[in-house]
């Protein structure tokens, strides 16, 4: 059985491997408030060939992990030519 995650990474034909090469050089474009999280987390930019993705990480330092939120590709529609800020 596929996850919803699994599901929605296949839609978006993305793959664990190309994910997390990506996610080796990403960096860090906006920061979220623990203000009503469970954990901080973020929005990271990283890149898979030439193929922007963003994804959006939590922090556990208790245990010592990222936990992985949701991985997607950015929509021109929605965010700047550099894929770091969202339009106006």
């Amino acid at each position: 059985m596929v996850s919803p995650c699994g599901k929605k990474l296949r839609i978006e034909k993305l793959w664990k491997d190309p994910v997390e090469q990506a996610l080796k050089d990403a960096i860090l474009i906006e920061d979220y408030p623990e203000h009503g999280r469970p954990l901080p987390d973020c929005l990271l930019l990283g890149f898979i060939e030439t193929d922007p993705v963003h994804v959006v990480a939590a922090i556990d330092e208790t245990f010592d992990r990222i936990v992985i939120i949701t991985v997607y590709r950015p929509d021109i529609k929605r965010w700047e030519n550099d894929w770091k800020r969202r339009k106006k």
